[in-house]
């Protein structure tokens, strides 16, 4: 998966997710999470928490992380 497919997965679920939710990416990405593998995962996260972190993700703030290290997200507008 490209790093322009990767946003497009995520901007698409965005639309559809219900404010104020909290969510993972893997929960955010479903069924297209699992074929990345752990390196692409890992650089995705980052990427995708350092554009949430600067505004370029409307809508959407960091919210720490969970027991099992996953960074979570919540979208509030």
């Amino acid at each position: 998966m490209t790093y322009d497919e990767f946003f497009e997965t995520v901007s698409c679920s965005l639309k559809t997710l219900e404010y104020n939710k909290s969510f993972t990416l893997k929960e955010l990405m479903g069924p297209s999470w699992i074929p990345i593998t752990k390196g692409d995962k890992i650089r995705f996260g980052k990427i995708f928490k350092a554009a949430v972190e600067s505004g370029e993700v409307f809508g959407v703030k960091y919210s720490g992380k969970k027991a099992n290290n996953s960074a979570c997200y919540t979208k509030n507008s």
